[in-house]
């Protein structure tokens, strides 16, 4: 049994996403943990906002970071 954590937020610009790109690989990289970037023209994000179904379909950009191999993997996945 494991721990999911969902979280919700909002980037005021690029150069933010940028930040949070490059912070989330220094941290991967110093833990020596893999890490990839990945970018999806065409996702569906299914969420609950408010206990209502609140999906999304489009792009979506981010990293994932493997914290250890017998771990689920870090998603940091913005749309």
């Amino acid at each position: 049994m494991g721990v999911t954590i969902h979280f919700e937020g909002q980037l005021k610009s690029d150069a933010d996403y940028d930040k949070v790109m490059m912070t989330a690989k220094a941290f991967a990289e110093i833990n020596a943990m893999e890490f990839s970037f990945f970018e999806a023209s065409e996702k569906l994000l299914q969420r609950v906002k408010g206990e209502e179904d609140w999906d999304y379909l489009g792009a979506t950009k981010g990293i994932i970071i493997q914290p250890h191999e017998t771990s689920d993997p870090l998603i940091l996945e913005f749309d």
